[in-house]
């Protein structure tokens, strides 16, 4: 029998699925060596890699990086075209030489198989097997031609049935969506398969294609090809190119994948940072510990890298934001609502949905820099931006706009979700627990916006308006069309937020530049001459920004040292003129802050459940660091302080320091308001001023936050408020002892062993419910208590700073400074400041690095810390510094009657004695017990008694004496970098000199390039020009230019486009993701709650109404998020869901103050007060080990459900 001739088409397509192969096989290879390299390190070294490293492995070595490229239906020897492509990747053959070498190595003390070890290897990538080749629509379908009725023409065929699978296996590589391939596009799986069944023997034009794929049965299929086809901009590209032929799949998959998205799930966890944070210090040690030369270094290095990166999403993009917030109520007795992270959570699970960094593009895409690397597609995306600057008579593009983050810093953020780990009671093993993770919060704003930005661009739904609008003119409008009318316009404003860059709005763009090409009307002829010109003008503003890079590098550099040598003489007048002024202003600012109908105290931050400005002063808002430093006050909070009845926001910004200036009179450059309390100039504020903060640890459990920092209390009002709650939350049960402990004893990080804010905070929370600070009273005396502890943190700093200045100009201490040792270690810091003159940003090597250099310049100028009182001598550093600090002390003293500084609570700490069973509290020469037995008690008067008589002289000056140890001599290196700044004073100022000179120059440049564009401007009339172009234009191609041009100038901003067009199909893809993360966590069941509990975690107090209850009505806060969109998605996973009126979790086991230890007991999570639910308020549960769940939740989904907005108004249009 005759072979078929294959066909040229088919034969191109062949290679590209090679040459696809070969393309991800390579990087994949390429990027995951790294991983690898370290796999094969252990495996040599010890025989066998630590689960961490191979977690690692696991997730970024080339196999897996390959699987997730070309997913798990094309193995490396799997029989296809693309897994031969794989093969020929040059990278597979190291990638395979690694995986051989580790096997080797794994089994050196056992007999390889009888095929050898390369036969086992090869069992270890995938064995090749012959995948199933679905049958397609057009193999389905018989290919009809058109019919001479004179109706639409056939391209296809119509009889297609429909049937849906929203789990597949296997889609096509062009489909997916994020790297795993979990989430696709169905528009493009079904194109890049077969075309859609459209028969393309011959050429089609883009109306036969859109009208083909309308007229297909009626099905769920069709339901979310359509919404698909929308919502991607394919539709409105084929309406507006209808004449436009399309000769291949190939020609349509280009249109279809145009916009496409990007949708990545990242997932974070505590106990997994905390991991990450052990496994990079654990790297790091190990590779200190080994000689430079040695080469194991590199493979440490890379694998340091790899962990960095894990750790960067915590830290950067602030994976964890906010983990405390929309916490579900724990039922305890007498119908309290208990603390949930205390009481049952064993840990904490975070998801977000994500773009990258396309989103904020115009056209949804990151151009490629270098125009000879430009795709097809670049180059016409370069050309639609070049555009769109003359649109905006602007040198570069706007970003599109991203609201309501919710504190995370994921590029194209979209939506997120937080889950909590719990143990649960299992009837069916009591002794063997249900690991679950039960959700708290799904949250989609971002879906609702979309909704509405479709339905506004959508034509059929304006031409519905339009034919009704035009009926009610006439007077022959029925009352159903009137409400319809009424309904449509209503769903159709304009969100709050602003419209949205919808897919369609960029067809429209797209096609702009064409009809105006076409109409020559002018414009495109001036985007292009202007583009040139401004093309120059950010060539020279890009030479600009790099010669003031340079310069503000060795300004960086000389900053600190120069900082240093004027710093005795400078900050005394600085410290003395803020403390003053503060005190003079601080009862006008308060009451600033309470003024009016919105006081800023009543301005309520929902994640942290709390006033916004007490969240922002305690430097709760994570991603916050003290050392960089970040304002607790915005722009429009002072607005509202000093009274601004002006609308330029902009204008104010330039004038607020003015205007605070009149308002309270102070006479220093550090403003109380702004400065102080705003935190406007961190650099000052929260370093020099303040500088009492430490790593938060947010206790109960939830370890450090090394990227956050906390603030030491001193005001002594609030540490005895701590104090006193504490008390409470110990004797009703709702601290435990351990925790108990974490709040009562020294961790070692914080050299004055201090209660800290989020030590306050977290008490409060446990005593009082996760709304405490919801409460006025407690609102309201909190910021008091800042406000006082500010002001003691203002007079330690006068006194540190007096302090300071007599010891640097000690004539011992200046002597102990100019030995050869010291100049020695001055050097490594200069030379460390080199390589990276900002200290905020020190890689963990650098950080190690600087350590040395302080601990090596303590010991060398014998001012450790911790030995400053053991030595004792006459002239050493310590004592004369311990002198100087009581003189200063005393001289504080005796100029104002003999009244100590109010900073008691600096004295001591109340710790855990656990020989005696008891709390006491260590002041120096005097220990008191204030808590003992099993009854916890706190006695106010006595604790301040005995502080009072313990704050002598001699113990204040201790605590100076330390400070200006810790941080002014060690932290802060200021002596080492005053020596550097005397050495190298005159050649960094030539530096500077130098490159002042070529900054000018830049400038000059740039001004001439801004002048040619200006003057080009000038003889050409750009309105007169746009205009003309708008006249001739379709009235849909008219409103989007519309929409971008006033987006360009500032005046309406677009939003980002988020990958779903409706909160059910945002709902519907979250949920599946959350069950599939959360069977990679080892989770046994995932809990959504009912909507009830939900809106309690929410602090929503609306009630829920419904027909099935017998109220006149259903409405349901929140149903969107938590109702039934949810539950139509669980039912897709059959016998693994099932229902509960109520849930119980373990409250955790604990120890008493009498050291009786309190076993895990069954607690109420969340609320039921219904009878007979129905099945949206209760508890829904997907049984992970449930077969079908674990066959389901490994699948994937399409990014999109059927209907949507439109199918809502489809009766009405």
């Amino acid at each position: 029998m005759a072979q078929k001739v294959q066909t040229l088409d088919e034969t191109l397509s062949d290679l590209k699925k090679i040459g696809k192969g070969l393309l991800v096989g390579e990087t994949a290879d390429i990027l995951g060596l790294p991983a690898d390299l370290m796999g094969l390190y252990y495996d040599v070294r010890y025989g066998e890699t630590p689960q961490g490293i191979q977690s690692l492995i696991d997730t970024v070595g080339s196999e897996a990086l390959a699987k997730k490229f070309m997913g798990e239906s094309f193995p490396e020897f799997g029989m296809n075209l693309e897994s031969a492509g794989r093969v020929m990747a040059p990278g597979a053959l190291l990638t395979k030489a690694i995986a051989s070498a580790r096997l080797a190595a794994r089994l050196k003390d056992t007999l390889p198989p009888s095929g050898g070890i390369g036969d086992l290897a090869t069992e270890t990538v995938g064995v090749g097997r012959m995948d199933d080749v679905p049958r397609t629509l057009a193999e389905n379908l018989a290919m009809t031609r058109a019919d001479d009725t004179g109706g639409p023409k056939k391209i296809g065929n119509e009889s297609v049935t429909g049937e849906d699978e929203f789990f597949k296996d296997k889609v096509d590589v062009e489909a997916r969506l994020n790297v795993d391939g979990t989430i696709f596009s169905n528009l493009i799986n079904e194109i890049a398969k077969d075309g859609l069944g459209i028969d393309f023997t011959k050429p089609k034009k883009a109306s036969e294609i859109k009208e083909y794929i309308e007229t297909l049965p009626k099905s769920i299929f069709k339901s979310r090809l359509n919404a698909e086809a929308l919502e991607s901009g394919m539709f409105r590209y084929l309406d507006n190119n209808p004449d436009e032929v399309f000769k291949s799949k190939d020609d349509l998959l280009d249109v279809a994948s145009l916009f496409k998205p990007s949708i990545n799930v990242t997932v974070g966890t505590l106990k997994k940072k905390q991991q990450i944070q052990n496994d990079l210090q654990n790297l790091v040690n190990e590779r200190n510990q080994l000689d430079p030369a040695d080469p194991r270094v590199p493979v440490l290095n890379d694998q340091i890298k790899l962990v960095e990166y894990e750790k960067d999403l915590y830290d950067r993009r602030n994976l964890m934001s906010n983990e405390s917030a929309q916490r579900i109520p724990v039922g305890l007795g007498g119908g309290q609502s208990g603390n949930q992270k205390a009481l049952v959570e064993e840990d904490t699970v975070h998801f977000i949905f994500h773009g990258d960094e396309s989103d904020a593009q115009l056209m949804g895409k990151v151009i490629e820099t270098d125009p000879n690397l430009r795709t097809k597609i670049d180059k016409d995306f370069a050309r639609v931006e070049e555009y769109f600057k003359a649109v905006g008579n602007t040198t570069d593009l706007r970003k599109l706009e991203n609201f309501k983050r919710h504190g995370f810093g994921f590029p194209g953020y979209m939506a997120h979700a937080r889950g909590v780990g719990v143990k649960a009671p299992n009837p069916n093993n009591p002794m063997k627990p249900f690991n679950d993770l039960v959700i708290n919060e799904v949250q989609s704003n971002q879906a609702g916006v979309k909704e509405v930005s479709l339905a506004r661009d959508n034509k059929k739904l304006k031409e519905s308006i339009k034919k009704l609008e035009q009926k009610m003119r006439l007077g022959t409008i029925s009352a159903k069309d009137q409400r319809t009318l009424d309904l449509l316009k209503r769903k159709m404003n304009k969100p709050v937020y602003g419209d949205m860059m919808t897919n369609e709005k960029r067809a429209d763009v797209f096609q702009i530049i064409k009809e105006d090409a076409k109409l020559k009307t002018g414009f495109f002829d001036y985007s292009k001459n202007r583009a040139a010109l401004t093309d120059n003008a950010t060539k020279e503003f890009n030479s600009l920004q790099q010669a003031e890079t340079n310069l503000d590098n060795v300004g960086k550099t000389m900053g600190p040292f120069k900082e240093a040598m004027f710093k005795t003489d400078s900050e005394l007048n600085e410290a003395r003129t803020v403390l003053t002024d503060y005190r003079r202003t601080k009862s006008r600012i308060k009451e600033d802050l309470m003024k009016g109908n919105n006081p800023l105290i009543n301005v309520m931050d929902v994640d942290y459940e709390m006033p916004k400005i007490l969240a922002s002063l305690m430097n709760l808002v994570e991603g916050r660091k003290a050392q960089q430093g970040a304002p607790h006050l915005d722009v429009r909070d002072y607005a509202k302080m000093l009274e601004y009845k002006g609308n330029n926001m902009e204008d104010f910004a330039r004038n607020f320091r003015k205007l605070s200036k009149e308002r309270y009179g102070f006479e220093g450059d550090l403003d109380p308001l702004i400065d102080v309390i705003g935190g406007q100039r961190p650099e000052k504020t929260q370093q020099r001023l303040e500088n009492h903060y430490r790593d938060k640890d947010f206790g109960m459990g939830m370890g450090k936050k090394s990227f956050v920092r906390d603030y030491d209390i001193v005001d002594p009002d609030m540490t005895i408020d701590h104090y006193e709650d504490l008390t409470k939350g110990v004797n009703e049960g709702k601290i435990d002892r351990v925790d108990f402990e974490k709040f009562t004893s020294d961790t070692g990080t914080n050299y004055t062993g201090m209660p800290t804010y989020s030590d306050y905070v977290t008490v409060k929370k446990a005593v009082y419910g996760d709304d405490a600070f919801t409460n006025p009273d407690l609102a309201e005396r909190t910021l008091n208590y800042i406000l006082n502890d500010k002001e003691r943190k203002l007079e330690l700093n006068y006194l540190k700073a007096q302090a300071y200045n007599k010891f640097i100009n000690h004539p011992k201490i200046a002597q102990d400074l100019d030995s050869d040792n010291i100049l020695e270690i001055a050097t490594r810091l200069e030379d460390l400041r080199k390589r990276q003159p900002d200290f905020t940003q020190l890689t963990d090597s650098q950080k190690i690095e600087f350590e040395k250099i302080q601990q090596d310049f303590e010991t060398d100028f014998d001012i450790v810390p911790s030995e400053l009182f053991l030595k004792r001598g006459k002239g050493d550093p310590g004592s004369i510094l311990q002198e100087i600090s009581k003189e200063v002390m005393e001289q504080w003293m005796s100029g104002r009657g003999n009244q100590k500084p109010r900073i008691y609570a600096i004295q001591g700490r109340t710790k855990y004695n656990s020989k005696k069973d008891e709390l006491t509290t260590n002041i120096p020469r005097i220990a008191k017990s204030f808590f003992k037995g099993d009854k916890a008690t706190f006695d106010r008067d006595e604790y301040l008694d005995a502080f009072d008589r313990s704050s002598d002289i001699d113990s204040l000056a201790v605590y100076l004496t330390t400070n200006i140890a810790k941080n002014e001599l060690s932290n802060a290196m200021y002596p080492l970098n005053a020596m550097i700044a005397k050495k190298n004073l005159m050649n960094m100022e030539q530096s500077i000199k130098h490159l002042e000179e070529v900054r000018d120059a830049a400038v000059d440049r740039v001004q001439e390039a801004n002048r040619r564009i200006e003057e080009y401007d000038a003889n050409n009339d750009r309105t007169q020009i746009l205009n003309d172009l708008k006249s001739k234009l379709p009235d849909d191609l008219k409103d989007s230019l519309d929409v971008v041009i006033r987006h360009q100038e500032g005046i309406e901003k677009l939003n980002e486009n988020p990958a779903f067009s409706s909160s059910k199909q945002a709902t519907e893809l979250m949920v599946h993701q959350i069950i599939n993360q959360a069977r990679k966590l080892g989770y046994d069941r995932v809990v959504f709650p009912n909507v009830e509990s939900y809106l309690k975690a929410g602090r929503t107090s609306e009630p829920i109404k419904r027909k099935a209850y017998g109220d006149p009505v259903n409405k349901v806060p929140y149903n969107f998020a938590i109702g039934s969109n949810v539950t139509d998605s669980l039912k897709k996973y059959g016998s693994s869901y099932t229902t509960q009126p109520t849930y119980k979790a373990f409250k955790k086991g604990m120890v008493t103050q009498a050291n009786q230890p309190v076993p895990p007991s069954e607690v109420n999570f969340g609320q039921q007060s219904r009878q007979n639910p129905v099945e949206d308020d209760m508890f829904r549960i997907i049984d992970l080990n449930d077969k079908e769940a674990a066959k389901k939740s490994t699948l994937k989904i399409p990014r999109m459900a059927k209907g949507g907005i439109l199918n809502r108004f489809r009766k009405a249009s």
